[in-house]
């Protein structure tokens, strides 16, 4: 709690993400499943995770509002270099609204706000299109595309 506080004290308790993550990668087996499938099912050969950081900040664009605040940050090396793996601890909220929902909502609340160029460059980064080229991207959940997968 010191090295690494949470947003709001309402998040430290029982059945909140924050806790059961914990308790998943420091009791359980998260780091043994989270091995097993960076190194058989995606595909980087022997992975060995190196180091975790919760409430890591993150800038990976020019948003003004600031960086991105990962549960749990992973740094971990395989047989094709450095993997970095940003992790939402989610035990007892949804994964966001669906993209187009995301957008929408942002723009309601300010007609200013970056969100429509943020997300353009979440799916152009995963799926080299946007919601205006590939609208199914639109039913795609907010969080669970807000890391970025680069190449070493």
């Amino acid at each position: 709690m010191r090295l690494a506080p949470p947003t709001a004290e309402i998040h430290i308790a029982e059945g909140r993400s924050a806790v059961e993550m914990c308790r998943a990668w420091m009791q359980n087996d998260a780091v043994d499943r989270v091995t097993a499938l960076l190194s058989r099912d995606a595909g980087y050969g022997d992975v060995a995770l190196e180091r975790g950081v919760v409430e890591k900040p993150t800038q990976f664009d020019d948003n003004p509002r600031g960086p991105r605040h990962h549960d749990l940050l992973v740094t971990a090396t395989g047989a094709t270099g450095r993997i970095v793996i940003g992790v939402e601890g989610k035990a007892d909220e949804p994964f966001g609204d669906p993209l187009e929902d995301h957008i929408r909502k942002a723009l309601q609340g300010s007609p200013a706000s970056g969100t429509p160029k943020r997300v353009d460059g979440l799916t152009t980064a995963f799926f080299g299109a946007t919601l205006a080229t590939d609208p199914s991207l639109g039913t795609l959940r907010y969080q669970l595309r807000t890391d970025l997968r680069t190449p070493a």
